[in-house]
């Protein structure tokens, strides 16, 4: 991570910067930075990033020379993040992994050298955290069984000290199941009449098909079979931490889902649909007319 501050100008009036980069800790818990000061043309933002970016570059090399011998799971974690969960793991994958390791893993590991982590010490962090009543324990855990085999798979450590820790269980997963009765159902429809239709046909998918949240929000005209009555999803929406916006990503599985839905269901889709194809086709023609 870098951040930078501003010093004041030359003496012939050109402005600076000092960039700081930071590596995570040493083996004695002390702080790895690394600086630069740099004099600019110009103040604008995009010749600040480029020198920024340029610095980054210059120590990610200078440290890639370096042994690993002294690299602590906080610089690895790094690493591990940029060059391995965002390139192939999902959004919410890396979304869950950084809040594994930023609620717990690296304020107990962070500044321990990785050679030096042993099976002991990770079996000592999931005691603690039992004891403090700590959530995700199981998600931690398959985080830490990643982190370390790459780890080993990158040479980094000799061998994986998460072999020798059983696997931990954080109570039920899943919340028993209560459904809607006819009953309940008749009164949750009746309600609908009053509710924005959007929001009404998402409630129904989700009652009537089964839907989850995510799966109602990628779906697209396209995945809507009218003629046999299915709807495919193979999408989801999802809000990116990173970029601060909403995308399409593939379903968990990575494969289509196939639902069958209620006629009636199908048809008040169908209706929705052409009303959106008018209110759009009328605000073309109005644009043109104005236009």
């Amino acid at each position: 991570m870098a951040s930078y501050v501003v010093l004041p100008p030359t003496q012939s009036g050109k402005p600076r910067i000092k960039i700081t980069v930071e590596l995570g800790y040493d083996k004695y818990g002390k702080r790895i930075r690394k600086y630069k000061t740099v004099t600019l043309n110009s103040m604008s933002e995009r010749t600040i990033k480029k020198v920024i970016s340029e610095f980054e570059i210059e120590v990610a090399t200078a440290v890639e020379e370096e042994s690993v011998e002294f690299m602590t799971v906080a610089m690895f974690y790094e690493k591990w993040m940029n060059l391995y969960v965002k390139e192939q793991l999902s959004i919410s994958s890396r979304d869950s992994y950084t809040s594994y390791f930023k609620n717990g893993i690296l304020d107990e590991l962070g500044k321990k050298q990785m050679q030096e982590v042993r099976t002991l010490d990770l079996v000592n962090f999931f005691k603690k955290q039992k004891a403090e009543k700590k959530r995700s324990l199981e998600g931690k855990y398959m985080a830490l069984k990643s982190f370390f085999n790459i780890a080993l798979k990158w040479d980094v450590i000799q061998s994986n000290p998460m072999n020798g820790v059983d696997r931990q269980v954080g109570g039920k997963r899943y919340k028993e199941v209560e459904f809607y009765d006819e009953e309940q159902l008749k009164q949750l429809f009746k309600v609908l009449d009053a509710v924005y239709i959007n929001h009404a046909l998402s409630i129904k998918l989700a009652a009537l098909a089964g839907l989850r949240m995510a799966e109602i929000a990628g779906i697209c005209m396209e995945c809507i079979n009218y003629k046999e009555n299915t709807i495919s999803t193979d999408k989801t929406l999802l809000y990116d931490n990173e970029t601060k916006r909403f995308l399409l990503d593939p379903t968990k599985t990575k494969r289509p889902r196939v639902v069958h839905v209620p006629k009636s269901l199908i048809d008040e889709l169908k209706l929705q649909e052409i009303r959106q194809k008018i209110k759009n086709g009328l605000r073309k023609c109005l644009d043109t007319y104005v236009g």
